[in-house]
């Protein structure tokens, strides 16, 4: 069996595109990514992830009916499962097409008096950066 390809032009008129970013996406790439999603016209909904929308003023000065600003905070299972059901209502029966779940954090890492990195800072880090990443990519 071989997979068949889909032409493009057609998945584009049948499917709007669904961004979901979950992540810093009121600052740096999560931003670009976004600013960049939005200057193409076959892109249907840009959902935006900010754990403080409020204060997300980068987002909120894009002026676009296609983007969403949804609160998440990936450390949260409250938080990421309440995302999700505002992701339901946003999208409805079409879904998400693409995920970019790229929240992280990149703590300075504090040593010990032996140079040794802390075991907080570590669980800090692997709470957002890979557990946080799983969880929200799993919910349902």
């Amino acid at each position: 069996m071989h997979a068949q390809s889909q032409n493009p032009a057609s998945f584009k008129r049948d499917i709007p595109f669904l961004f979901l970013h979950p992540g810093r996406a009121n600052r740096g790439i999560g931003l670009a990514l976004v600013k960049e999603f939005l200057k193409h016209k076959d892109v249907g909904i840009v959902i935006a992830a900010a754990r403080h929308p409020t204060k997300a003023t980068a987002l909120k000065v894009i002026s676009d009916p296609r983007l969403h600003i949804v609160e998440l905070d990936v450390n949260s299972d409250e938080s990421i499962k309440n995302s999700y059901k505002e992701v339901e209502k946003i999208v409805g029966n079409h879904g998400l097409n693409v995920l970019i779940n790229n929240a992280g954090i990149l703590l300075s890492y504090s040593t010990k008096p032996d140079g040794k990195i802390s075991r907080d800072t570590l669980i800090r880090a692997f709470n957002t950066n890979v557990f946080g990443t799983v969880i929200t990519t799993q919910v349902q």
